[in-house]
């Protein structure tokens, strides 16, 4: 029992002590957004193939990496752009076991595919638990991980996302040029907590998706604690 004590109270310490840092350079929340230069109805990807092993199901059911054999995954990193300047990322996704080790292709009968459209149907399904699920965090703060705003200028965008280091939250931006009502490229990144800037080459291209979930975004909720006013 004082085991236990001690450890609900070191992690009530840690999460009382998370801290949003990067605000002085969080864009203006006045005119962020875009009502019809970029399509909205699904989310953005990047495409990547990742040099990895394959994994084989054991005799308890669960899965094993096989370390003697490689090949490139095909992987998905995923965003989500809403009118109101909502800019979330949603994680990376593949079409093979590393997403059916936690149920979400298992739930929705999915093969065990290395392709592209199976990477899209791994990722909807996890978007569809999402949906039926309430995530719960110690500390409210943490929602704010990998969200943020995003605006576009003209053929321009910029999108600002917080990610987590060591419980805190950062602050880390991505510039771009627009090529298409489904297609940005981003070409330039700086990270605020160590002041880099570095260039880079992500190709978003947008996918359309029937009933993508509301997530809430814990920047546009809670505005009073972002405002330059």
């Amino acid at each position: 029992m004082k085991n236990r004590i001690i450890i609900v109270f070191f992690l009530l310490t840690i999460v009382s002590c998370i801290s949003i840092k990067g605000k002085k350079e969080l864009m203006s929340l006045n005119n962020i957004g875009d009502s019809n230069t970029l399509r909205k109805d699904g989310y953005y990807y990047t495409e990547s193939y990742v040099k990895t092993n394959p994994y084989y199901r054991n005799e308890y059911g669960g899965y094993v990496r096989d370390s003697t054999k490689t090949f490139y995954q095909v992987r998905i990193s995923t965003l989500a752009l809403k009118e109101n300047g909502s800019a979330m990322k949603l994680g990376s996704y593949s079409g093979m076991q590393d997403n059916l080790a936690y149920n979400f292709g298992i739930k929705c009968d999915l093969p065990d595919n290395n392709t592209l459209e199976s990477a899209f149907e791994h990722f909807q399904c996890y978007l569809t638990e999402l949906k039926n699920k309430n995530l719960f965090f110690l500390n409210s703060k943490a929602e704010i991980w990998d969200q943020g705003i995003y605006k576009i200028e003209n053929n321009a965008i910029t999108i600002q996302i917080f990610y987590n280091t060591i419980g805190d939250y950062n602050l880390y931006e991505e510039t771009g040029i627009i090529k298409n009502d489904s297609t940005f490229v981003l070409t330039n990144a700086t990270d605020f907590q160590t002041g880099k800037k570095h260039e880079i080459n992500k190709v978003y291209k947008f996918k359309k998706m029937k009933n993508f979930p509301d997530i809430d975004n814990y920047v546009l909720k809670n505005k009073k604690k972002f405002s330059k006013n």
